[in-house]
């Protein structure tokens, strides 16, 4: 499957998740009509067979009229695909995709969407020839967040890896990946990539620069390479996360409440299915889980404590975090400073108060940037220094 899709693929992937979408939330509305017009549920929802009776053509014919107009649309891109076989979707529209694969990514990819993002490295914007690399430089993988794509890691005009890359000789490559997959999963496939880029470009050192989840993406990857012994991994020299939400977010906690506060009532219950439709990448950052064993088997939904196995940093790899903070002064420890706006200070510089999962970074490699939001640790001119002063003790031990 190709990752990118031409612009009908495009048109089409949309048109099957709105026509979905359509359909769930006909569902929904139907299940709360039913239930409010039932009657009480203590007295045993008297009315439910006839309001049941009258409410099953209604909806079932606008389930009907969906079917058709996704029919008919699917009809009319088939005919038009061949013109626009070469016609790409622009920056923008790529970005709506990401975007879109941050929330329901891994629906997706089950489903077969052409929306689906396939991961993939990247060398100057275009998918990577490894003919193409240069002979010798260092490699810096640089790797986006959640719901983005690697578009977006250039921010302001200015691009972390690509002037790092300038300015170190080094070769930058990004990664463009399904931020709704499992962040584990998402490990796997980054791992594979990295084994694949090692056999064609062997002896050359790794630097993984990771922001968001892609830090988490890393980490991952680099806990499976420990364990099939992948010679990658004998490579890797440095590891930056920035804004790396190593013990999780608390929008998604949050979001886990509120959905089991809609799922406490019979009349909300329906609108909690709206919440479960956010992907497996959204709710492993309720903690920050980047292992297969911390989600499988059970219920991803269910609000339950952290129990994650510790996952360490690596002992020889050189590690840096770099947390954003909306706070002023720094006169608070980390643990009342106000975060980016999305990540706690405390949880992206790898501390909690269970010391077995204290990632244990030095303060000197640690570093809070005062009034910086999530975003802008991208493009934050401090950010830019601290990655610089990495950069060369990195570069030494390459």
């Amino acid at each position: 499957m190709k990752d990118k899709p031409n612009l009908v693929r495009a048109l089409r992937g949309l048109s099957s998740i709105l026509v979905e979408a359509t359909l769930k939330t006909t569902t929904i509305v139907e299940d709360m009509h039913r239930t409010i017009a039932s009657g009480p549920p203590a007295l045993g929802s008297p009315l439910k067979p006839v309001v049941k009776l009258y409410t099953k053509p209604i909806y079932g014919g606008i389930r009907g009229i969906t079917g058709l107009v996704g029919i008919g649309v699917e009809r009319a891109l088939r005919q038009i695909e061949p013109a626009f076989e070469d016609v790409s979707p622009p920056d923008v529209v790529e970005m709506v995709r990401a975007a879109i694969n941050g929330v329901v990514g891994d629906h997706l990819a089950l489903t077969e969407n052409p929306l689906a993002i396939e991961m993939e490295l990247r060398f100057n914007d275009e998918t990577l020839d490894f003919g193409t690399l240069p002979k010798g430089n260092p490699l810096l993988l640089y790797i986006h967040g959640s719901a983005m794509s690697d578009i977006q890691l250039m921010r302001n005009g200015h691009h972390h890896g690509q002037k790092l890359a300038e300015d170190f000789g080094l070769t930058c490559i990004t990664v463009r990946y399904n931020s709704g997959l499992h962040i584990s999963e998402n490990g796997e496939k980054l791992a594979a990539k990295l084994q694949e880029l090692a056999d064609h470009v062997p002896d050359v050192p790794i630097i993984i620069l990771g922001f968001s989840m892609g830090g988490l993406v890393a980490r991952s990857a680099v806990n499976l390479a420990e364990k099939q012994s992948l010679s990658w991994r004998n490579r890797l020299r440095g590891m930056i996360f920035l804004g790396t939400p190593h013990h999780g977010a608390p929008l998604e906690r949050m979001g886990n409440i509120f959905q089991k506060l809609l799922e406490s009532t019979g009349y909300s219950a329906p609108i909690a299915r709206l919440a479960r439709l956010r992907s497996a990448g959204v709710t492993d950052l309720r903690f920050g889980s980047i292992l297969r064993e911390h989600w499988s088997g059970a219920d991803r939904f269910d609000h339950v404590p952290d129990t994650r196995t510790p996952v360490p940093l690596p002992t020889d790899v050189l590690c840096f975090a770099v947390a954003g903070t909306l706070s002023k002064s720094l006169d608070e420890g980390p643990e009342s400073l106000s975060g980016d706006g999305l990540v706690p200070v405390s949880s992206a510089l790898g501390e909690h108060e269970n010391s077995a999962r204290r990632l244990g970074l030095e303060d000197h490699q640690k570093k809070v940037i005062l009034n910086c939001g999530h975003l802008d640790l991208l493009d934050h001119p401090q950010v830019s220094q601290e990655l610089r002063v990495s950069l060369r003790l990195l570069v030494k031990i390459t």
